[in-house]
């Protein structure tokens, strides 16, 4: 999960259309909010992927919901306020249910950083804070067959990814050409972009190779070579932003203070 900066309320949803939507849904109950130019912003706001579990939306599968914070059934005056709709995919909005987020301390990434609230523990998500305790539990962010399956086929790619660049290295030190040193930039340019927002369960692949022993040689060996570029360090610093704490001991903190 990653904090998103949500795009400006869309134009379109002046004061006057959102006190009428708002009726209708409260006389009809119908799907309000269902208009492409709010769909077309919440995309916008969270490079097209779910913003709890980051999958890639209105691809296979995984189309988009939008998704009401404060749950629309209880809270209907909010059906159609900007900052309370969020992009999501079908299986974290219907997880989700009518949870309520004004009772129960809940992460809302579009106004708060995940990652002060819980950090990666190999393929799992752990909560630091009650916010995230409630937040992977309700929607069940560690949920084998849908997600926990995807993040470690998608770290074993990274992984694999990583490994190759190590062995191009090698192979430059033995024979030196230009060609395989640009490969080698290009290689490391490529999987950076796998941790950046706009690819699939970035946060994961992000905090994977921030903490990779393996991206460290690589980096040193482009650094030494006079090739560590000012695009490979703007890509490593949205990693750096991205990447969750792999610290278990505050995990382990707030299991105490929770007894």
């Amino acid at each position: 999960m990653l904090k998103i900066d949500k795009v400006q309320c869309p134009s379109e949803l002046t004061s006057q259309i959102k006190a009428m939507l708002t009726q209708e849904y409260k006389d009809t109950g119908n799907s309000v909010w269902r208009k492409k130019y709010i769909k077309d912003a919440l995309l916008l706001s969270s490079h097209s992927k779910c913003v709890y579990c980051e999958c890639l939306l209105n691809k296979e599968s995984n189309y988009l919901e939008v998704e009401h914070f404060h749950h629309k059934d209880k809270y209907p005056n909010e059906v159609v306020e900007w900052d309370n709709l969020l992009p999501s995919c079908k299986r974290c909005n219907t997880t989700k249910g009518q949870y309520d987020t004004y009772i129960n301390p809940f992460v809302n990434p579009s106004t708060m950083n995940p990652k002060d609230h819980m950090i990666l523990d190999t393929f799992l998500l752990r909560p630091i804070t009650l916010a995230g305790d409630n937040t992977i539990e309700e929607l069940n962010l560690n949920d084998f067959d849908k997600l926990l399956s995807t993040r470690y086929e998608l770290c074993k790619v990274t992984i694999k990814g990583l490994e190759n660049i190590y062995l191009q290295i090698l192979g430059y030190r033995d024979n030196k050409t230009n060609r395989r040193l640009n490969k080698i930039v290009s290689s490391s340019k490529a999987i950076l972009n796998e941790g950046l927002e706009k690819s699939a369960y970035s946060a994961i692949v992000s905090t994977l190779i921030n903490n990779s022993q393996t991206f460290i040689i690589i980096k040193e060996f482009l650094t030494n070579e006079g090739k560590w570029d000012s695009e490979l360090q703007t890509k490593l610093t949205v990693l750096e932003k991205n990447s969750l704490s792999t610290d278990v001991t505050l995990f382990k903190n707030y299991l105490l203070s929770s007894i």
